[in-house]
């Protein structure tokens, strides 16, 4: 975790009950020994079908390899994330007419997150790892979503507003619901 003026205590269980892991941050620090770096990089596979006129489905596979260290140990996890389904209608589209050249389309969607990806792990690792930084979160959610696309002859633009409803995880952690 990198922050540029906070210390930060962690409590982690190991099999001799609790070790705390203590860093100051900002820079000049002599317990540089102690820093906990935590690194997410996500790739994500996705594909799009029409299965009838005016209606998108989007179907979403995300890869993750996070990583923590802390002091000379390190742990990291590469895997499957959780797929997604997201359907879209389209709501309005407005062709241009004789003077109006910029063409306009609007679509509203409904979509589900399936718990998919790898949400707990090994209990005899050195550094466990925050539910955050598994490839799944373990709970089944619900996005609604809203999608524009404008066109002015070859030139297109996309904006996308999205809410999603976390649900709980089978390790009663639930991420708070979010706003994109």
């Amino acid at each position: 975790i990198r922050s540029n003026s906070h210390k930060l205590s962690l409590s982690v269980p190991d099999n001799s009950g609790l070790r705390t892991l203590h860093s100051n941050h900002g820079g000049n620090s002599d317990e540089s020994e102690n820093v906990i770096d935590e690194k997410k990089l996500g790739l994500e596979l996705f594909a799009k079908f029409y299965p009838i006129k005016k209606a998108q489905l989007i179907v979403s596979m995300p890869f993750h390899i996070n990583t923590i260290s802390a002091s000379d140990q390190e742990e990291s996890r590469s895997a499957i994330g959780d797929l997604t389904v997201l359907g879209f209608y389209q709501l309005l589209q407005l062709r241009p007419g004789d003077t109006l050249r910029v063409q306009h389309r609007l679509f509203g969607g409904l979509g589900v997150k399936f718990p998919t990806g790898k949400s707990s792990g090994a209990s005899d690792v050195d550094i466990p790892l925050a539910y955050d930084l598994y490839s799944g979160t373990g709970s089944t959610d619900y996005l609604v979503a809203i999608s524009y696309i404008g066109k002015y002859r070859k030139l297109g633009w996309h904006a996308e507003v999205n809410y999603k409803i976390n649900g709980e995880s089978k390790n009663d952690y639930k991420y708070g619901n979010s706003f994109n």
